[in-house]
């Protein structure tokens, strides 16, 4: 088999048998201005000591990763006697562990509040509510991994409140009676078969953070309580809740906490009310509602195909885009239906055939359940899916995934909106409209540029980051070897027969793209370095590299290394000199300069190349 079908199945094969939709014609789209998610502020490493805390203010979103192996992160700020703290971790986007411990603490180190597991969302994060102030001075918010394997990343929100909150006022028992949250927080009690609601005006890319502290009625009763945020998915019938229906109450510092970012404007809605009502559900409550407003940027949304997504079949939608623009920041916009939206797996390919999951097998799981999808994949939303509801949200990729990969990349070619029914079940679906949004260098912005707050939101200040992340020593070793006679690509050590060990330093937790190319042999033509042609033979010659696959690994600070085998897939690698290079992708958004090694395969050994016995 010639080199050049081999890297065809190794490109390909992930879309073998799919269908290519009828494709739009390239498009050069002129800027308009997005709402998107609101950049996070971000931490200052080191800052695993009070000395060295990172600055938050009231109503940030700081987005940060903790280390495998004892990392903390220590934030402070300023605060007056009988001010309220509310305050909470988000990890459901991480890619590595999801269980954090966050503290609150005094001047002297002495803890006010401490949280575990009662976040809400995902199991294992943290939240504070309601904590008092006890006297004027500094404190600080301490986030630390209550496992081995590190979080990465985790977002923080942090809200103060000083001002006597208002009451409730009845009746407030349905959508229709909602009392308007104007002043970002709200008391109330709660007592069997109530319900409370509660009004928000957000803005298409706002995000909101909710806070509910709980006091029980009876000393040592776990409250029952659920805080809910829509109206959301088909119809806009539902509340999106915390806890979920398999989720206990935590009667140690009960709390709940919600996030969401929301991809339309309107009317948005709180609702606090019990899971399951019964004689002993008599507790009170102190509600805040933090707005981070949507930032704006000038971006470029290009149309993908549409059509029908057919059952046990892999659509590919193709976006053409003639503008070579580099990339800051980009996005995804999917509107469809679909009778089971768990059979869908999602992606984004890209011209030069990397495929970048957004979902798979999130909403219903059979038919009857919700059937359509209006969000917006952004890696700066809130939270990724998590309910069963995919109306009208901005919502991560999944975990693992980042958009951020595309960052300093060209835009023209021939994108893809890849659509996967693993499924054959007679579902029916189709894809009503999708845009791949592209934003240029002005699309990093802080949050709240340009944006608009909904009632009772404080406007929050970001810490942006200062540098972007470094890749250093990156090497393989030994430089000359053959492949492995088995096993995948990449693995946790160097094999013991064949392969190389490749490792590197990185300056902090990142998402590290690593891409293989073959080097081959030139021609060169102008300033390029073209495929040798009869036309072409006398002109100089030159090393062409060419893409044989990419990779993406979660990579910590400090050392990082993996066992690569010299194979792609079920194939060794022919042999031939390779070039590995690497690019380190932050959660600040940020990216480093590529830095590569080159490294050469051998011929599989013969009986005549083995050494002979004297």
């Amino acid at each position: 088999m010639n080199r050049r079908k081999w890297r065809q199945l190794v490109v390909c094969a992930c879309i073998a048998g799919a269908t290519l939709a009828v494709s739009p014609a390239a498009l050069a789209v002129p800027l308009e201005t997005v709402a998107l998610p609101a950049l996070p502020g971000s931490e200052t490493e080191p800052n695993d000591v009070a000395a060295a805390a990172t600055p938050i203010t009231s109503g940030q979103r700081v987005r940060a990763s903790l280390a495998a192996g004892g990392d903390v992160d220590y934030y402070s700020f300023n605060a007056a006697a009988g001010e309220r703290i509310f305050a909470n971790t988000v990890t459901a986007g991480s890619a590595t562990g999801f269980d954090t411990v966050l503290k609150l603490l005094n001047g002297e180190g002495v803890t006010i509040a401490e949280d575990d597991d009662d976040g809400s969302q995902f199991a294992r994060a943290s939240s504070i509510a309601g904590a008092a102030i006890p006297a004027d001075g500094i404190y600080y918010l301490v986030v630390s991994d209550a496992g081995t394997t590190g979080v990465s990343p985790y977002d923080l929100y942090f809200q103060q409140r000083a001002a006597a909150p208002p009451v409730e006022l009845e009746p407030n028992n349905k959508s229709s009676e909602a009392n308007p949250l104007n002043d970002g927080e709200v008391t109330g009690a709660h007592s069997v078969g109530d319900q409370d609601w509660f009004s928000m005006q957000l803005q298409a890319g706002d995000t909101v953070f909710l806070s509910l502290a709980l006091a029980s009625a009876l000393p040592g009763e776990a409250s029952n309580a659920q805080l809910g945020f829509g109206l959301a998915g088909d119809g806009d019938k539902q509340v999106l809740g915390v806890p979920g229906e398999s989720e206990s109450p935590d009667s140690i510092a009960p709390s709940e906490a919600l996030t969401m970012t929301v991809s339309s404007s309107g009317t948005y809605y709180v609702k606090v009310a019990s899971r399951e009502d019964s004689l002993t559900e008599n507790w009170s409550y102190d509600l805040s509602a933090t707005v981070i407003p949507a930032g704006h940027a000038s971006c470029r949304a290009y149309p993908s195909a549409i059509g029908e997504i057919k059952d046990a079949k892999t659509m590919i939608f193709p976006i053409p885009i003639e503008d070579s623009v580099e990339i800051s920041r980009a996005a995804v916009s999917i509107s469809l239906v679909e009778s089971v939206m768990a059979d869908l797996d999602v992606s984004l390919r890209t011209p030069a055939a990397v495929e970048l999951p957004l979902f798979n097998d999130i909403g219903s799981t059979s038919s009857g359940g919700q059937t359509q999808m209006d969000a917006v994949f952004d890696d700066f939303a809130a939270v990724p899916p998590l309910y069963k509801a995919l109306r009208p949200l901005d919502l991560q990729p999944g975990a693992g995934s980042r958009l951020g990969l595309l960052a300093n990349q060209p835009s023209q070619g021939t994108w893809g909106l890849v659509i996967k029914d693993d499924q054959l079940n007679s579902s029916v679906g189709n894809l009503k409209s999708a845009h791949l949004i592209l934003c240029g260098p002005d699309a990093l912005l802080p949050p709240g540029s340009g944006g608009s707050s909904g009632k009772g939101a404080q406007q929050p200040q970001s810490n942006p980051p200062k540098s972007p992340p470094t890749l250093s020593s990156f090497a393989i070793a030994p430089g000359r070897f053959r492949a492995a006679k088995a096993g995948p690509m990449v693995i946790a050590k160097r094999p013991k027969a064949g392969g190389a060990l490749v490792t590197y330093q990185s300056s902090e937790p990142a998402q590290t793209n690593l891409v293989l190319f073959e080097l081959e042999e030139g021609r060169k033509v102008g300033k390029k370095c073209v495929r040798p042609t009869t036309s072409n033979s006398t002109k100089k010659p030159c090393v062409r590299p060419v893409k044989v696959i990419s990779f993406v690994r979660n990579d910590a600070a400090g050392r990082n290394q993996f066992g690569f085998t010299g194979r792609v897939g079920a194939r060794k690698l022919p042999p031939g000199e390779y070039r590995l290079q690497a690019r380190a992708y932050a959660t600040s958004g940020l990216t480093s300069a590529p830095v590569s090694a080159t490294f050469k395969v051998l011929p599989p050994a013969t009986k005549d190349s083995k050494p002979r016995r004297r």
